[in-house]
């Protein structure tokens, strides 16, 4: 695999937004965190073909929500708790940002 460029904050928030905003993938980062699991079990458990899956978890692993291990000769994938630190840590600035400008109900006034 060739090595990615270093990506800004604002690329890697995108990214993690992207990755997790597909209904399918948002239902694999829930069925990996309760266990980890191979591309074909993930694959048994939604109505799309091994490969749809594997795509998913492509971005997935670029956006660094999950991991992926080799065990024999099965890929075997879990949560990467990091990732979704990333993310919980980028939505709470969101949401301590909208707290602050609805204490000066004003401010949506203030257009450039």
């Amino acid at each position: 695999m060739y090595p990615r460029m270093p990506r800004s904050p604002d690329d890697v928030e995108q990214s993690l937004l992207s990755a997790i905003a597909d209904p399918v993938r948002h239902k694999i980062i829930v069925q990996l965190a309760m266990r980890p699991l191979s591309v074909n079990k993930l694959a048994s458990r939604f109505p799309v073909v091994r490969a749809a899956i594997s795509r998913h978890l492509r971005v997935l692993l670029d956006a660094g929500l999950v991991t992926c291990r080799r065990v024999g000769s099965l890929n075997i994938y879990s949560v990467r708790p990091e990732g979704l630190e990333r993310l919980r840590i980028y939505l709470g600035q969101i949401s301590r940002e909208a707290a602050m400008s609805s204490e000066h109900p004003r401010g949506w006034l203030d257009v450039a």
